[in-house]
């Protein structure tokens, strides 16, 4: 997966239509207190959600870190052993 492969939405008809049919109620209703009480709610359904996608997107982010720190032990951990060997391998042939 390329890097900002995740990034990408793939959009089904019937949820676009679901969106349009339920933005078009937001826009034909002539409540104004409705209308103004769902923006409200979506607000807070909006923060909160950023608030996860920010703590989900750091934990990401530490959990590659830490990959990459064992990555790089573990490559300097094959060059070692790999030198021990060849000093052993010279000793023996002595």
């Amino acid at each position: 997966m390329e890097f900002l492969d995740w990034l990408v939405i793939d959009s089904k008809p019937e949820k676009d239509f679901f969106l349009e049919v339920y933005s078009r109620q937001i826009l034909n209703n002539k409540n104004h207190k409705e209308v103004a009480e769902m923006c409200v709610s979506f607000l807070h359904q909006n923060t909160v959600k950023d608030q996860i996608m920010f703590k989900a997107i750091e934990k990401i982010a530490d959990l590659e870190e830490k990959v990459t720190d064992l990555e790089i032990k573990k490559e300097r951990l094959e060059k070692r052993s790999c030198s021990l060997i060849e000093k052993f391998s010279t000793y023996l042939s002595k």
